[in-house]
């Protein structure tokens, strides 16, 4: 009777240890009750919490998941008891458009002593953002304060009669000063396209060696001021103001190369990734994939295009 109380007492003691149901995983705003506002361009810590039992173990966290946030990693801390395992990972993020936070997914996958595993997956709270400036409302907001608005009648006014005191001037000194005689020029010697000048530097761009974090962080910034300049102007966007979604998203062509650069260069940027030489080389690949997307088949080869 005593040895089958003993192996009772032993069983409930080891029981938690293999129960896949103790594991959890939880993403929460820390400081914010669910469903509480923000201001635009406010700061945001968010707090990625797993719990497993003494015997478990968990994998490690996949960085890459915040890249739809730009989110940046600052601590995290670890606590064990007599049963279980606590992690807490920080993040910052900046509430960048007005309207709702994206939800974003972290899985997160827990193995047992006994080879059983368990993949849980933490969601983030969607959280309201809300603008910071009176109407009228326009489509761009930033954290300085200011924001894109619909231009008012005075101004067009104003632009009006500026147009044509200028149209009047001219008009008056043509009647005064001679007509000029210019002589055609010859045409500019190595002046070449947009495509073929990005082409050129992005060819150019030497790749960052092994261990150099100052070269790799100039690198894929380099790469996507290029690709990111180039798509202003051949696009007319603006940009150096939009985000890596919205960049694509305004893109009519080129929009899957496009986003396989972008995602290469916030990798580095805001998830601290370490790429090999080989993903440098593909990210300049894409890249000239997209220049080459934009152009005509014509103007590719030096053709002119009517």
């Amino acid at each position: 009777m005593r040895a089958r109380l003993r192996r009772f007492a032993v069983a409930l003691f080891v029981l938690p240890l293999y129960l896949p149901g103790q594991c959890r995983a939880e993403l929460r705003a820390e400081g914010l009750a669910p469903g509480q506002a923000v201001p635009f361009g406010a700061s945001i810590t968010f707090v990625l919490e797993r719990q497993w039992p003494i015997g478990w173990s968990a994998a490690t966290v996949d960085e890459a998941a915040w890249a739809p946030l730009l989110g940046e990693f600052v601590n995290a801390g670890f606590v064990q008891d007599a049963t279980q395992s606590t992690e807490q990972r920080r993040y910052t993020v900046r509430a960048l458009g007005v309207g709702t936070l994206p939800v974003i997914a972290v899985r997160t996958r827990f193995r047992g002593p006994r080879g059983e595993s368990q993949e849980l997956v933490a969601r983030s709270p969607a959280l309201p953002i809300t603008s910071q400036l009176g109407e009228p409302i326009g489509e761009l907001e930033w954290a300085s304060g200011m924001r894109q608005v619909a231009p008012s009648r005075f101004w067009l006014w104003a632009l009006g009669a500026g147009f044509a005191a200028l149209l009047s001037l001219g008009w008056w000194r043509s009647r005064r000063a001679p007509i000029p005689v210019v002589l055609p020029s010859a045409p500019l010697v190595g002046h070449l396209p947009q495509h073929a000048q990005v082409l050129s530097e992005l060819s150019s761009l030497q790749l960052p060696a092994d261990g150099d974090l100052a070269a790799l962080a100039h690198y894929y910034e380099r790469l996507a001021d290029l690709v990111r300049d180039y798509a202003g102007r051949h696009f007319g966007v603006r940009a150096r103001v939009c985000t890596s979604e919205q960049l694509v998203a305004a893109v009519p062509v080129g929009t899957a190369a496009l986003q396989q650069c972008l995602q290469h260069c916030d990798f580095v940027k805001f998830a601290a990734r370490r790429p090999d030489q080989a993903a440098h080389e593909a990210a300049r690949s894409v890249a000239i994939v997209f220049v080459l997307e934009t152009v005509p088949p014509a103007a590719r080869n030096g053709e002119v295009v009517a």
